[in-house]
């Protein structure tokens, strides 16, 4: 964007990302970023499910062949052993997991995984959890797009387990993984870059990566990334300018009718009005390359890991198409966005709320037959992991 701003061929710019030969592609393969893949990947390695290392190592790597081979040997010890996934995946296991996306400002969707991961094994953990953990947890390492190092560098300063290493009394440290070691007896050789990976009490930035938000807006909660480019300051207030369609939103931006100051709300993206979780970033980079600052996206979908140029707020549950009260914004409402006290409001009286969402009925459903009639029918809200209901026959 930088280079298309200053004069630079899109095209060309774009030619250069594709062959590698941009500044900002550091290796072939994934892009070098906490994206929501990367973020992931991680995830499940920190969980115990793949082995030291795999998660961050750029594919040019000669240990990648070698890694490759020992995952082989490994699946057959696991079977040899009767080490399972339940086995492995336990609660202390996902809140291990959680702590790595919050170390490293991670993509967001991971949170969503992980829950559904969570409700899928009846493993409890609710968004207080989240909350709780976020809150206890440094942003210990500056990876992209919210810092300034890349997914390699970080595997070269230590990967998932050199930041398991740094917030070691943290950690679960007797769980067991598929490697068949313990968490502590792999943490014992690891060894850590200060810089890529700081101590827990120097950390990039004081405060947490990522937070849980709630108000009115969203009585469950919501989700932001204060610490990626774009966002100016603890407290953001603007006025609403509502959309129930992203491409709208979208076209509004490229019309020149969002302004700094705006709060954009964009709704019925979420698990039952999408259906199936629409992801809302395209607005964001659209305001980035235009160059307007000080803007909020306020949406019950999704946002990309590589999300960034903008105050953003998603997840926010319940979701419109439930009748969460995100539907009963109208457009000149003021709304505030407090970081410190992790709240997001609509400044309405709440007798006026109440009535709007007398009136509030539901739009139409974007799909009348496949599998997403059933997401539209019964999928489950953020804080459940948008899964569909589990039923037994």
């Amino acid at each position: 964007f930088e280079e298309i701003r200053k004069g630079e061929s899109p095209l060309k710019v774009l030619k250069d990302l594709e062959r590698g030969k941009s500044r900002w592609v550091l290796t072939c393969g994934a892009c070098p970023e906490m994206t929501t893949a990367n973020t992931m990947q991680m995830c499940v390695e920190a969980m115990g499910l793949s082995l030291p290392g795999t998660s961050t190592m750029p594919p040019v790597f000669t240990e990648k062949i070698v890694m490759a081979k020992e995952t082989g040997y490994t699946i057959v010890d696991m079977v040899k052993n009767g080490i399972t996934l339940r086995k492995i995946v336990t609660r202390e296991a996902i809140e291990d997991a959680m702590r790595i996306i919050f170390a490293t400002a991670g993509g967001t969707n991971a949170i969503l995984h992980l829950l559904a991961l969570a409700d899928s094994l009846k493993i409890p953990f609710t968004i207080y959890d989240i909350d709780r953990i976020s809150s206890t947890t440094p942003y210990i390492s500056s990876i992209a797009p919210a810092g300034i190092y890349s997914v390699p560098e970080l595997h070269i300063a230590g990967g998932v387990y050199g930041i398991m290493k740094s917030l070691e009394k943290l950690i679960y440290k007797n769980r067991i993984t598929a490697s068949g070691k313990k968490v502590g007896d792999i943490l014992r050789d690891v060894e850590v870059n200060g810089e890529v990976i700081r101590k827990p009490d120097n950390p990039v930035r004081e405060g947490s990566s990522i937070l849980v938000l709630r108000g009115n807006i969203a009585p469950v909660c919501a989700i932001t990334r204060p610490v990626v480019e774009g966002v100016y300051g603890d407290e953001f207030r603007g006025k609403a300018k509502c959309f129930d369609d992203q491409e709208k939103a979208l076209e509004a931006v490229a019309e020149g009718y969002i302004k700094e100051g705006d709060a954009v709300v964009i709704r019925y993206q979420g698990p039952r009005g999408a259906p199936g979780y629409a992801e809302d970033f395209k607005i964001v980079l659209l305001l980035e390359i235009l160059g307007i600052k000080n803007v909020a996206v306020i949406t019950d979908g999704r946002f990309s890991g590589a999300t960034r140029g903008a105050l953003y707020v998603g997840y926010v549950c319940p979701e419109a198409q439930v009748g969460g009260p995100i539907s009963a914004v109208k457009d000149g409402d003021e709304i505030i966005i407090d970081l410190k006290r992790k709240r997001i409001e609509l400044l309405v009286e709440e007798e006026e709320i109440k009535e709007r969402m007398k009136k509030w009925k539901p739009i139409p459903p974007r799909v009348r037959e496949g599998i997403l009639v059933e997401w539209f029918r019964s999928a489950t809200q953020f804080d459940r992991g948008a899964v569909l209901e589990r039923r037994i026959l």
